[in-house]
């Protein structure tokens, strides 16, 4: 799937994902904050993940084109019979991390895999995710990726509701326009098309 194909399907639903996103991260400090300290880096993660969904099946719910794929083996989202779309916390590089199972290498490397009800084997698999601050106090992006395998290909950066969506491709040989770490939470520096397209 191209970024431009990608872009179409989903420019109706991206400020729904932005606020699905912010809504499962903040129930975090809200319902655990008094017992956060307590917590590994990856419960943390795995508790904003199911608040996360839980956001996600709710605000979806207004959209008769997603789906919520029920039996699967992760919490995956049907968009329009076109898309899977998962959430994921993502690393600075903009790459999802999972364990190494079988299935999930299927998954990252777009490849055929089973255990999808009533979806076709062959979408194309988006991650919906955001990049955490390094004290998980707030969130330094929210993007929209399509990778495979660890390599990106391309990405939308859905953070800020007043910015406009600019997707473009990254090319296979480098990961020079992967977002850096923000200096303010409200602001990123977009790439230009121009830059994508000749880098």
């Amino acid at each position: 799937m191209t970024h431009s194909e990608g872009n179409e399907v989903l420019k109706k639903y991206l400020t729904a994902i932005r606020k699905v996103i912010f809504k499962g991260f903040s129930d975090y400090p809200v319902n655990y904050g008094h017992v956060s300290f307590k917590h590994h880096p990856r419960s943390r993660a795995t508790l904003i993940h199911d608040h996360i969904i839980d956001a996600a099946k709710e605000t979806f719910s207004a959209f008769p084109e997603i789906h919520f794929i029920k039996g699967a083996l992760r919490n995956l989202f049907d968009v329009e019979d076109k898309i899977v779309l998962q959430f994921k916390k993502l690393k600075r590089s903009l790459i999802s991390s999972n364990y190494p199972t079988q299935l999930a290498l299927a998954f990252q490397l777009q490849e055929s895999i089973t255990g999808l009800p009533g979806i076709s084997p062959k979408l194309p698999r988006l991650t919906a995710g955001y990049v955490p601050s390094t004290d998980f106090t707030k969130i330094d992006g929210i993007y929209v990726t399509y990778a495979e395998g660890k390599k990106l290909k391309w990405f939308l950066d859905v953070t800020n509701e007043d910015d406009q969506v600019l997707p473009f491709q990254i090319p296979d040989t480098t990961t020079q326009n992967v977002p850096k770490k923000r200096t303010k939470p409200k602001k990123l520096d977009k790439p230009h098309a121009d830059d994508a397209a000749n880098g």
